[in-house]
């Protein structure tokens, strides 16, 4: 699953520290220790760190080793992060192949600089990254597709640069969860089969699992929406969504336990959050409009309304709406729950998720962009 290029042209990566959300224990790691500034990365591998206290851009450079970043993964357990960029992988230099990099962060106190630590990559010349997701301090969980189509992940030690294990028939997803074992992983497909796939990283055994059983049988749409660590937010819609009308049920599903929650139903459409520990689920309301095309009207388009909509997770009930610039997405939550991060061009607004209310607006550079946090709270466009 690749993000909408409208997200792609500026990436921005909060370092704040892990601390307790709904699911827990995430294994024996440690939490870090807290960062003090958000990272903003350009398309173009260039940074600007912003001080959340001062409300500003404090610091800029580019990243001299990187042609461009096109994707940023979350790393909860340490301040190193995780980014996609492509690289030259054939012998005339013109085939670009997604690697992953791995940049650090200067410690606290010291120039606010983020800095190229190392390329890692696939396991062949021409594999080609498709997610990561981190499962301690030194190990990653990677998925990646060869020249021949074929996807194998595996399980790589960032403190020996070795990988540790290459896995046939799991794929990493951006649905993806670590167990409160410490050891089982979750990949939950956005596919018609509805596949969630079950693999320890200990016995390295895979079961096969669906949240076909979810919902009504007659949907035509069922996807994992948003994510706050095994708590999967789905959207089901049984018709299409139209300009006067878009109902639809909203499940939050834990698929550790095989459980459902919550149920609840709405009449709109948007890109959503969970925040289980606020019992919130957040929706940036969209609307449909007619898409034209030389002058002629070819279908609808999906337009951003400047609505930020707080539903009640356990029975759906809208507790606020906050208006924001009406080009922008959710970018991430704070790891307490307490705040939401909308992104738009040249703008970062603060949500105060407890008020209700607008915390903060901070300029920054950049036209548009992601912003990953250490925490296992995941939106995606």
């Amino acid at each position: 699953m690749r993000v909408s290029s409208r997200y792609l042209p500026a990436i921005v990566i909060m370092l704040i520290a892990l601390s307790a959300v709904a699911i827990k224990p995430r294994g024996k790691t440690e939490p870090v220790a807290a960062a003090p500034y958000l990272y903003i990365l350009s398309p173009d591998a260039g940074f600007a760190a912003i001080d959340l206290s001062a409300r500003r851009v404090i610091a800029n450079g580019r990243l001299p080793e990187l042609r461009s970043i096109e994707r940023v993964f979350a790393n909860p357990f340490s301040d190193n992060v995780f980014v996609q960029s492509p690289v030259l992988s054939d012998t005339q230099g013109t085939l670009p192949t997604a690697q992953l990099v791995e940049l650090t962060r200067s410690p606290v106190g010291a120039d606010p600089a983020l800095r190229f630590a190392r390329w890692i990559h696939g396991p062949t010349p021409l594999s080609r990254m498709l997610w990561t997701k981190s499962l301690s301090k030194d190990r990653l969980l990677m998925s990646w597709q060869d020249e021949h189509d074929n996807v194998s992940s595996v399980l790589y030690d960032t403190a020996t640069d070795q990988s540790l294990r290459t896995i046939q028939n799991f794929v990493v997803r951006p649905a993806t969860c670590l167990g409160s074992d410490g050891q089982t992983v979750y990949a939950v497909s956005n596919n018609p089969k509805h596949e969630i796939t079950v693999l320890n990283v200990k016995s390295f055994e895979i079961k096969a699992s669906s949240y076909e059983q979810l919902g009504s049988s007659t949907a035509y749409y069922k996807v994992p929406a948003a994510a706050d660590g095994c708590l999967i937010a789905f959207v089901e819609r049984i018709q299409t969504p139209t300009a006067a009308s878009a109902p639809a049920t909203i499940y939050v599903y834990n698929v550790e336990t095989n459980a459902t929650l919550t149920r609840f139903n709405i009449n709109s459409f948007g890109q959503l959050a969970l925040v289980a520990n606020r019992n919130l689920i957040l929706m940036n309301v969209e609307t449909l409009a007619p898409n034209t095309i030389g002058g002629k009207v070819i279908g609808t388009r999906r337009l951003a309304t400047g609505n930020v909509v707080l539903y009640d997770s356990r029975d759906g009930n809208e507790v606020a709406r906050v208006s924001v610039p009406a080009e922008g997405h959710l970018a991430g939550i704070s790891d307490d729950g307490s705040s939401l991060y909308y992104l738009s061009p040249k703008l970062l607004t603060i949500i105060d998720l407890d008020k209700k209310q607008v915390r903060a607006r901070i300029e920054h550079p950049f036209d548009h962009g992601m912003l990953v946090q250490q925490s296992s709270i995941v939106l995606w466009p």
